[in-house]
């Protein structure tokens, strides 16, 4: 809030549980995690994941987040799944880690709606 992110934009939190990732057993626990992330940001701002496939699935099943973005991690749970149903918002895909003019990026592929928000009108801080 205080450096004028517009509410109803979406934080995401990385949820990757490296280097094994995150399995079905593990999604009672990010959905007991997610849940006090989102009592504690209401309804000021949307709740994005970053993770795979199962725990994306399972947060937004649980309606406990808005937006999936899905990593590119092809070996973990659920990802080839979850990538098909096309429930995610951003899809991360591979090479990861590009460099771009000494600025390390991914390249993502999007949903018309990922909650993103204008930077270029944020008020200066």
């Amino acid at each position: 809030m205080a450096l004028g992110q517009p509410q109803g934009s979406a934080i995401h939190f990385a949820a990757e549980g490296l280097p094994d990732a995150y399995t079905q057993r593990d999604v009672n626990n990010a959905k007991a995690y997610f849940s006090g992330i989102g009592s504690i940001l209401g309804q000021r701002y949307a709740v994005g994941v970053y993770s795979n496939g199962v725990i994306c699935g399972g947060l937004l099943n649980a309606q406990l987040c808005r937006y999936a973005r899905l990593s590119a991690s092809a070996s973990f749970e659920g990802i080839a799944q979850f990538y098909a149903s096309g429930r995610w918002s951003l899809a991360q895909k591979t090479p990861v880690d590009i460099d771009w003019q000494g600025l390390s990026i991914d390249n993502d592929e999007a949903a018309a709606d990922f909650g993103a928000f204008d930077t270029l009108q944020l008020p200066s801080v």
